[in-house]
């Protein structure tokens, strides 16, 4: 976690590449073991629910990242099935896309609700990473639906992605270290 939280603050935009949070999520334990996909769930959870008040600034009375996290929960806690999260999962998705065509210029906060349909994929799938960490791999080498929750909470919290100029880089910084020194190990205290 040290060496990620060198590179966030070395990286010109203060970004934490997606390569080295692969080798977070690696280090937490094997893929769709018990304790390890516990750990990447409540640490999806935890970043969306750190940039709710963005949704909520915008887009308050809609409950869709609330909703979302509420399923993610549901998985953990087996009171719903990975196949009616999944279908949960797609739906909100949709809800996502809808508000981001209705209003484009509201992306930032619909990305919130993106972020919290992927700790539903989270809770269900497990993250994608791989044992050979390449830490050059970013979040522009993924598709929009592979990206993790955390891409979306740092997006939120600098009121841009880390290609967008007008992005807060600042506040990105604050986001990732809050991540991995905060929102990591209160994730593993509860596995």
């Amino acid at each position: 976690m040290q060496t990620a939280l060198v590179a966030v603050q070395t990286h010109p935009r203060h970004d934490l590449n997606l390569g080295f949070r692969q080798s977070i999520f690696f280090h937490i334990g094997p893929q769709l073991q018990f304790k390890a996909h516990r750990v990447r769930t409540h640490l999806a959870i935890l970043t969306i629910e750190k940039v709710l008040p963005i949704w909520n600034a915008v887009l308050g009375p809609n409950d869709l990242p609330y909703r979302a996290i509420n399923i993610a929960k549901d998985v953990l806690s087996k009171n719903l099935s990975v196949e009616a999260a999944s279908r949960e999962r797609d739906s909100l998705w949709t809800e996502c896309d809808d508000l981001a065509y209705e209003h484009s210029e509201l992306q930032i906060a619909v990305g919130v609700g993106y972020g919290a349909t992927q700790a539903i994929a989270t809770a269900v799938h497990d993250e994608c990473f791989d044992s050979e960490t390449n830490f050059e791999i970013t979040d522009e080498d993924v598709d929009a639906e592979d990206l993790d929750p955390s891409f979306f909470g740092a997006a939120a919290s600098a009121n841009g992605t880390v290609w967008d100029d007008d992005s807060n880089s600042n506040n990105r910084r604050v986001f990732w270290e809050w991540w991995i020194t905060e929102a990591i190990p209160s994730a593993w205290e509860k596995r």
